[in-house]
């Protein structure tokens, strides 16, 4: 699987990755709802997301930010609010949380509120050089 993906065989990857003997194995699951989500199959990402949800708390946070993730991309911007302020109320240190509150506030037509969840991430994440640049 790792060569296919270095290679970027997308298609190939969720392919192999979604064989009966990865069900399971939530390290092979959460990497194949994001590159499903990636692919806009926004619906077979968050089946995969909740799946992973029931397999355990180990990659909780991870799925949990990929679901709120491929949310916000389908369009359900008020879903995925729900989920980045979850997420965010439990780990504070999570800045992909803060990211998407803000591109979800956004999304919403909510400015001023996604202005200042931006600039809140921009200064959690800039103090650990996680500041990643998006266009507003």
């Amino acid at each position: 699987v790792r060569d296919v993906l270095i290679d970027g065989r997308r298609r190939d990857a969720i392919q192999m990755l979604r064989r009966t003997d990865y069900a399971s194995d939530v390290v092979a699951q959460v990497p194949l709802a994001s590159l499903l989500s990636f692919g806009r199959l926004h619906s077979d990402a968050l089946a995969i997301y909740d799946h992973v949800l029931t397999l355990g708390d180990e990659h909780r946070h991870a799925a949990l930010l990929g679901k709120a993730d491929a949310l916000l991309e389908s369009g359900r911007a008020e879903e995925s609010l729900s989920l980045f302020e979850r997420v965010s109320a439990e780990r504070k240190d999570l800045t992909e949380a803060l990211d998407g509150r803000a591109r979800a506030l956004k999304q919403l037509g909510r400015l001023k509120e996604a202005d200042e969840a931006f600039k809140q991430y921009v200064a959690i994440a800039g103090q650990r050089s996680e500041l990643r640049v998006r266009s507003r």
